[in-house]
C-alpha cells in the first residue's frame, strides 16, 4: 500500500516543489555575495499577514558557497514563531549565521528578537520589544535593546498593505575594537525607531515589500542608522517559499574599520507551518 493511498495525501506536489526551491536556492547562492554588517532587524518582514488567532512558525534556511579569487562557506538559520489572540500578538525571532572565509576567517551572528502588540483597533497598535544581538562582521561583541511605540496601518487599496511605526529604544552595545584606537569599547545611547512598510501581492503566487528603518541617535542625530530592504516572497506550494532580499544598510559612525554603508543580496528558503 502505498503512501497516498494510506494517508490520503499525496506528497509528489510537495516533493517536487522543494526541489525546485532548492534548486534555486543553491543556483542564487553560488552567485550572490554574503558578508554582511547589518545591525538592524526587519522584523516587518516576519510577520505574518493580519487576520486569525493561533500560533504560526517559520523556519528559515539560507546558505553561500563562492569559489575562485574568495573561497567563502556561509550558513544561516532562523526561527519565526508568532501568536494572536484577540487582544495582542507575540512575535519571537531568533536566528544566526556562521561564515568561513579563504579557509582562515571564521565569523558569525546572531539575534533574539521579542516584540509585543496590543491591539487598540483596526489601525493603531502600541508595542515593546526587547532584543540581544552579536555581529562579528560589524565588530560587535553584544548589543541589548528595549524599546516601543506604535504601529499604524495607513491607507491601502485591495491587495497592498502599509504600515508606518513610530517610537524609541534604548541600546547597550560592546564593541571590538582595537586598544590603541582611541575608540571606546562600550557605547549606550537612545535612538528613535521609525519604520515604513509597504507590500503587495505579486500575481497570484507572490508578494513584494518594502521596508524602511530610521534611527537616528536622541542627543546627536548625526549618528544615524538606515536601511532599506526590498523583498520578493515567491511561493512553490502550500508551506514552501523562496525569498529573494535585497537590502542596503548605512550606519554614519561604524566602529573600527567597519564600512559605513552595506549591501546585501540573499536568498533564503522558507518553511512555514
Amino acid at each position: 500500500m502505498s503512501f497516498a493511498t494510506s494517508t490520503g495525501i499525496d506528497p509528489r506536489p510537495y516533493a517536487r516543489g522543494l526541489v525546485a526551491a532548492l534548486a534555486c536556492a543553491l543556483m542564487l547562492g553560488l552567485l550572490l555575495p554574503a558578508d554582511s554588517s547589518a545591525l538592524i532587524l526587519n522584523t516587518e518582514k516576519e510577520r505574518r499577514t493580519e487576520g486569525g488567532e493561533g500560533l504560526s512558525r517559520r523556519l528559515n534556511l539560507s546558505a553561500a558557497l563562492r569559489s575562485g579569487n574568495v573561497d567563502l562557506v556561509d550558513f544561516g538559520l532562523g526561527l519565526r514563531l508568532e501568536k494572536w489572540d484577540e487582544h495582542s500578538s507575540w512575535l519571537l525571532i531568533a536566528g544566526g549565521r556562521v561564515a568561513e572565509k579563504d579557509n582562515s576567517t571564521f565569523v558569525q551572528e546572531g539575534q533574539v528578537h521579542v516584540r509585543r502588540n496590543f491591539r487598540i483597533d483596526q489601525g493603531l497598535d502600541p508595542e515593546v520589544f526587547a532584543q540581544l544581538q552579536t555581529n562579528e562582521f560589524a565588530n560587535l561583541e553584544m548589543r541589548a535593546l528595549l524599546g516601543g511605540g506604535v504601529r499604524m496601518r495607513l491607507e491601502s487599496v485591495e491587495g497592498s498593505r502599509a504600515w508606518l511605526g513610530l517610537g524609541a529604544m534604548i541600546e547597550s552595545e560592546s564593541l571590538d575594537v582595537d586598544s590603541g584606537s582611541g575608540e571606546d569599547s562600550s557605547a549606550s545611547a537612545l535612538r528613535l525607531n521609525t519604520y515604513l512598510s509597504l507590500s503587495r501581492a505579486v500575481g497570484e503566487s507572490a508578494d513584494f515589500s518594502a521596508t524602511v528603518f530610521v534611527q537616528p541617535r536622541v542627543d546627536d542625530p548625526g549618528d544615524l542608522r538606515a536601511m532599506v530592504e526590498l523583498l520578493l516572497e515567491t511561493r512553490v506550494s502550500e508551506r514552501i517559499s523562496l525569498d529573494l532580499s535585497l537590502s542596503l544598510e548605512h550606519d554614519s559612525r561604524p566602529p573600527g574599520d567597519v564600512e559605513q554603508t552595506d549591501v546585501q543580496l540573499r536568498n533564503t528558503l522558507v518553511f512555514d507551518w
